[in-house]
């Protein structure tokens, strides 16, 4: 693996994204895992795992009224 690149397991990046979902703090993620709070958020933005969704299950494109 190239220097810089982080890569988890998916197994991992499940159970990050679950805690997320569970509305856990970083820092408790961080210490499940054992691993620094900058790591964690690096891993959750590389992965697009903290990413909010709307709540209508739609794109805020559609909620402006552009669709289609």
């Amino acid at each position: 693996m190239a220097k810089g690149i982080v890569y988890w397991y998916p197994e991992r990046l499940s159970k990050v994204s679950e805690m997320l979902q569970q509305d856990k703090p970083i820092l408790e993620i961080a210490q499940h895992f054992g691993k620094n709070l900058e790591l964690i958020r690096m891993i959750i933005s590389k992965h697009k795992l903290g990413l909010a969704k709307s709540t209508r299950g739609s794109t805020i494109i559609e909620q402006k009224g552009y669709e289609n």
